[in-house]
């Protein structure tokens, strides 16, 4: 048995506004090009891949892009934070294939500023 863990990266970006509520009142509307990698766990199959990357790209266009790209995100989230845009990718990507496990998502507002969700493993 392989002491070896395989991961899968997919990188996008999408370009979309929001205004954030921080402390009861909302901030002035702005946009962003955002930076975001969804990253899947799972053993190689007999193709010698975790999955197809074109296979990949069109279910985050389909599933995830679809949805908020060029986009005003106050109209599809009452607060949309980078933590809750990346809570809304994760959810929509867990259900991409069988055999393979969500292990992280990654919201980048720009270079400095990112929010990421990573599965625990069981020891917490």
């Amino acid at each position: 048995m392989s002491d070896k863990k395989f991961y899968i990266r997919k990188n996008f970006k999408f370009h979309a506004s929001h205004a954030v509520k921080i402390h009861g009142a909302f901030e002035n509307q702005h946009g962003h090009t955002f930076f975001a990698s969804i990253t899947y766990t799972g053993n190689k199959n007999e193709d010698g891949i975790i999955v197809d990357f074109q296979e990949l790209e069109r279910f985050i266009q389909r599933e995830i892009l679809s949805s908020i790209d060029k986009t005003d995100l106050n109209k599809s989230f009452q607060n949309p934070t980078t933590e809750n845009i990346a809570e809304f990718i994760w959810s929509r990507a867990e259900n991409f294939a069988s055999g393979i496990t969500l292990y992280e998502v990654m919201v980048c507002e720009d270079e400095e500023s990112c929010v990421f969700i990573r599965r625990q493993d069981k020891n917490g």
